[in-house]
């Protein structure tokens, strides 16, 4: 767990959402490599979304940040959400929270 909270906090690491469930770590290396290079790549499932998501790692704060841009390009039929790591685990803890509110 503290792996993936150091990798969360990176400013070299994205984390992208709204994955179609035929999108392979292929695809997805080969689409953001143009940015620069991916050190790691980890796809998962996001059972409340129904969508895949990842956490993507790159060899500089350069490529996360050239990154960026991609969010909304679509790929295989779905706009893909690309948000720096840090970003998007608040956003996640946010929805956490309203949930718990909510009921």
């Amino acid at each position: 767990m503290a792996d993936v909270q150091k990798l969360l906090d990176s400013p070299t690491t994205v984390f992208v959402s709204n994955i179609a469930g035929e999108v392979t770590e292929d695809n997805l290396k080969a689409m953001f490599n143009f940015c620069g290079t991916v050190k790691k790549l980890q796809l998962g499932t996001d059972a409340v979304a129904r969508c895949k998501t990842a956490i993507i790692e790159f060899e500089s704060e350069e490529g996360a940040e050239a990154s960026l841009p991609l969010n909304g390009t679509p790929l295989l039929g779905k706009a893909l959400q690309v948000l720096q790591a840090k970003a998007a685990e608040e956003a996640m803890k946010l929805r956490r929270r309203r949930r718990q509110l909510q009921g």
